[in-house]
């Protein structure tokens, strides 16, 4: 049994996390040919972030569902969320370490600059509204929310699963007007 946490729970979340880079990359070809600039991306960014947000609460709630049954060969434990993003912040980590190597020596006219660039673009694209990239800057807004909101949705995920809290189920009842079971007397 992993004490901590399998590689292929981590490649989940980084599956989820291209899976939303490349919807948010789509739709943003799409805004852009409608609007650009102003508060347009900011709101972009808040739409695609709330979605990325939900995509890897959700994927970790299954995971932790799943630590629990017993066949599951994982040890389930609350804080084991908090190491599922893991994964997302080593390539965000060295894609960012190429990305500004890249913009540091000027060889971006490259081959392989151009690729640096691009796959950083791409892997940050949720956060395109507040990254302000910009000749190999960045914003610490957008760094901090790298690093913050795959733990906050990963961690928060995780612990509802662990304790077995349903958030579909609770949303269900609010939009849908669900009663709970009524004792027939």
């Amino acid at each position: 049994m992993s004490k901590y946490i399998s590689f292929k729970q981590i490649l989940q979340l980084v599956k989820m996390h291209l899976y939303v880079s490349f919807a948010a990359m789509f739709m943003g070809l799409i805004m852009v040919s409608f609007s650009t600039g102003g508060i347009t991306k900011y709101i972009f960014s808040s739409v695609f972030i709330l979605i990325y947000m939900l995509v890897l609460y959700s994927k970790s709630a299954d995971i932790a569902q799943h630590d629990r049954q017993s066949f599951s060969k994982e040890v389930p434990y609350a804080a084991k969320g908090l190491l599922l993003p893991i994964g997302i912040f080593v390539v965000g980590a060295l894609l960012y370490l190429l990305y500004s190597i890249t913009w540091k020596y000027n060889i971006i006219d490259t081959t392989s600059g151009f690729i640096n660039n691009t796959l950083f673009v791409f892997w940050t694209f949720i956060y395109t509204g507040l990254a302000n990239l910009s000749n190999g800057h960045i914003s610490a807004a957008a760094i901090a929310a790298f690093i913050i909101v795959p733990e906050i949705a990963a961690g928060l995920g995780y612990f509802a699963g662990y304790r077995r809290f349903d958030l579909s189920e609770k949303v269900a009842k609010v939009v849908y007007d669900i009663e709970e079971d009524k004792k027939e007397e």
